[in-house]
């Protein structure tokens, strides 16, 4: 009987120590999400669907969203990004970097799943850097449309809120969002937790 007990306290810890897992890659992924412009973390949603449907052996989690253009010149001068700050998307709230989860652990190596993944990604109306030619099957941002170049003019001309309503334009419905509220925005912030290379 103490046996018994035993193992059924033992299971239940596992279950508990899983469960509490999987929430706390939910709560991270959540928070970076909210780190990006609206029209990233909508797409985002569709793809999340069709990868777990497709892939349901995996956790799908972002594991960088919004970077200060500091923090990306850091990833730059380490080697981690071929981009200095202001280059990247990530720079401006228009970029994730997402990677499969499988027991708490990320699954960098299976092709298979980044092929299919940037199929996804593409057919939701976003970028893959899979298809790059310096792969970086991670990154998803809004380049297929909307050029750093373009983020850089439209941010010297009114900082986020004029990359948001341009990208929303080009994106989204084709029209601006003049509801757009900088206070209450998805305006990005400092990401010190970011764990993206």
């Amino acid at each position: 009987m103490k046996r018994a007990k035993l193992k059924a306290m033992l299971a239940y810890l596992l279950i508990l120590s899983i469960v509490g897992s999987a929430l706390a890659y939910n709560k991270m992924t959540e928070r970076r999400l909210n780190s990006v412009h609206t029209v990233i973390k909508e797409k985002f949603s569709n793809i999340e669907k069709q990868i777990e449907k497709k892939f349901p052996q995996y956790e799908y989690e972002v594991i960088s969203g919004y970077r200060t253009k500091e923090h990306q010149d850091w990833l730059y001068r380490n080697g981690k990004t071929p981009a200095k700050g202001g280059n990247s998307f990530h720079n401006y709230g228009l970029a994730i970097d997402v990677v499969p989860f499988k027991n708490g652990k990320p699954v960098w190596n299976d092709n298979y799943f980044w092929k299919e993944h940037a199929k996804i990604v593409r057919d939701n109306g976003l970028n893959s850097g899979y298809f790059w030619r310096k792969r970086d099957s991670p990154h998803v941002d809004v380049s297929n449309k909307y050029s750093i170049k373009q983020a850089k003019k439209d941010y010297a001309n009114g900082g986020f809120r004029e990359v948001f309503l341009n990208v929303k334009a080009i994106m989204g419905n084709g029209k601006s969002d003049k509801s757009y509220n900088a206070e209450n925005s998805n305006k990005p912030r400092k990401n010190k937790n970011c764990v993206c290379d």
